[in-house]
C-alpha cells in the first residue's frame, strides 16, 4: 500500500490538544442482536471486511512539530476485544500511532466507538453498518468509499472569506452537581411512531420534541438551583448538524458544524414552545449564508501566518485553555440527534435496537444522545454527576407527555 497522510480536518484539529482521561472525545454506537450472543471470530472477520473496503477508518494518529496529522497504516485494522465493566467511551489518540476506532461486543450486544479525531456520528456509522453487515452475511453496501483528501470545510466556505464576527455570548446556566468519576449511561426505549405523532400533533419534528423534553429537564433543574426568569439566565444548548445532507456529500471524515438555540430559564414555557422554538431557531441557523459565514470564521485561525508556525504543544496547551474557559462555557448541554437509522430490511429484523451515547463532557455534566432504528427510538443521557438527577427529571417528563418506555443502563 503507498504511504499515505492526511491533515487533520477543521472540526478534528481542537481533540487531540484537549484529549484526557474524562474528556476522551469518543462516542459510541451499539446494536443489540435478537438471537443468541455475539460471535466474537465471526465479529472480528466482518471488522477485517468492512475495513478492507473503507481503509480510512484504520488511520493511526500522529503527532508532527506543528500539526497532528492521520498516517494510513500498512494494513488496516482496529481493536475487536470484549467489553470491560464500566468501560464507555475510553480516550483514544493521546499516544502517537493510536487508532481510532474500536469494536467492542459483550453478550448480545456490538459496539463501535470512535475518536472525534478522525471522523463524527454520520461517518462512524456507515462504517458500523458495513460491519454489521457483513457479520450478518449480507451483499456488501453499493457505495464504494472514496477517500477525500480535499479539505470540505476549505471547499464548502470558499476559502474563508471575511465575515463579521458572532455576537459575544452571554453566560449560559451549568448544573451545579458534583461531577463523579464514573461515567453513567442512562437510556430510554420508546415506540418511535407514538414520539412522531406526538412530535406532528404540535407541529414538530420529532428531533425538535426531543430537545424540547431536554431543555425542560435542564430549565427545571436551574431553577431549583435558585435561577430565575429576573435573572437573565439562558439555557444554550450545542447541537452537532451532519453537513453531508445539506451540501449532498459523502465522506467519511469530519463534516459537521454545532449551532447553539438558547432558551430563556422560564418554568412557564410548554414543550409545545421549547419545540417549535427549537425548529425555528435550527431552520434560521441552517440558511446557507449563515452556514458559511460560521464555517469561514471558523477556518480563520487556520490561514493566520502566526498560529500555524506556532508549535503543536504550544498549540495544544492554549487550545485546552481556549476550550476550558471560552469554548464550553457558555453551553448548558450538548444534544446529538442521529435521527432515523436505515438498515436493510434482513438486518433490521436481526436487531432488536440500537444506541447511541454521544461524547461524554464533564464540563457540561450531563448530554443526551438520540437514534431510531425501525418502531424503535433510544434516548441515552450520558453523564458525570454523582447522582441522576437530570435523567431522574426527563423520565418525569416523558410520564407527564403520556409516553411509555423502558429504561437501563449501567446504574
Amino acid at each position: 500500500m503507498p504511504y499515505i497522510w492526511l491533515k487533520l480536518d477543521n472540526a478534528a484539529k481542537l481533540y487531540p490538544g484537549i484529549v484526557s482521561k474524562r474528556l476522551t472525545c469518543v462516542f459510541r454506537f451499539s446494536a443489540y442482536i435478537k438471537e443468541g450472543e455475539v460471535d466474537a471470530k465471526r465479529l472480528k472477520a466482518a471488522v477485517e471486511h468492512a475495513l478492507n473496503r473503507t481503509p480510512y477508518y484504520s488511520m493511526i494518529i500522529r503527532r508532527g512539530l506543528f500539526w497532528n496529522y492521520l498516517e494510513m497504516p500498512q494494513k488496516p485494522q482496529v481493536s475487536v476485544c470484549e467489553e470491560k465493566p464500566n468501560c464507555i467511551c475510553a480516550p483514544m489518540g493521546r499516544k502517537d500511532g493510536e487508532h481510532l476506532v474500536r469494536i467492542l461486543y459483550y453478550k448480545k450486544k456490538i459496539a463501535l466507538e470512535a475518536s472525534h479525531i478522525l471522523t463524527d456520528g454520520a461517518g462512524a456509522l456507515e462504517l458500523f453498518k458495513d460491519i454489521l453487515g457483513e457479520y450478518f452475511n449480507l451483499p456488501a453496501p453499493e457505495h464504494a468509499e472514496k477517500l477525500r483528501k480535499d479539505y470540505l470545510f476549505d471547499k464548502y466556505a470558499q476559502v474563508c472569506r471575511p465575515t463579521a464576527p458572532d455576537a459575544p455570548m452571554s453566560k449560559a446556566w451549568r448544573t451545579k452537581l458534583h461531577a463523579g468519576r464514573k461515567l453513567r449511561a442512562t437510556s430510554f426505549i420508546l415506540d418511535s411512531s407514538t414520539v412522531a405523532k406526538k412530535a406532528k400533533s404540535i407541529g414538530s419534528t420529532v428531533g425538535a420534541y426531543i430537545n424540547a423534553l431536554y431543555v425542560k429537564s435542564l430549565i427545571k433543574m436551574a431553577i431549583s438551583e435558585g435561577k430565575s426568569p429576573s435573572d437573565n439566565g439562558i439555557i444554550r444548548i450545542c447541537m452537532p448538524i451532519n453537513l453531508r445532507r445539506i451540501f449532498k456529500i459523502q465522506t467519511p471524515r469530519n463534516f459537521y458544524l454545532s449551532l447553539y438555540p438558547t432558551f430563556r430559564i422560564d418554568d412557564s414555557f410548554g414543550i409545545d414552545y421549547l419545540a417549535l422554538s427549537t425548529n425555528a431557531q435550527i431552520n434560521s441557523m441552517l440558511r446557507r449564508d449563515t452556514l458559511n459565514a460560521q464555517m469561514s470564521r471558523n477556518l480563520e485561525g487556520e490561514f493566520n501566518r502566526t498560529v500555524r508556525n506556532i508549535p503543536r504543544l504550544a498549540k495544544s496547551l492554549a487550545l485546552k485553555i481556549i476550550y476550558r474557559t471560552s469554548a464550553m462555557k457558555p453551553i448548558s448541554g450538548i444534544y446529538s440527534n442521529m435521527g432515523k437509522t436505515a438498515l436493510q430490511s434482513f438486518l433490521e429484523d436481526k436487531i432488536s435496537h440500537m444506541e447511541f451515547l454521544p461524547t461524554p463532557n464533564p464540563l457540561t455534566r450531563t448530554n443526551i444522545g438520540a437514534i431510531c432504528l425501525g418502531k424503535t427510538l433510544c434516548i441515552t443521557a450520558l453523564s458525570y454527576t454523582e447522582n441522576p438527577v437530570l435523567e431522574n427529571i426527563f423520565r418525569e417528563r416523558l410520564i407527564s407527555e403520556n409516553l411509555e418506555f423502558k429504561v437501563y443502563g449501567n446504574f
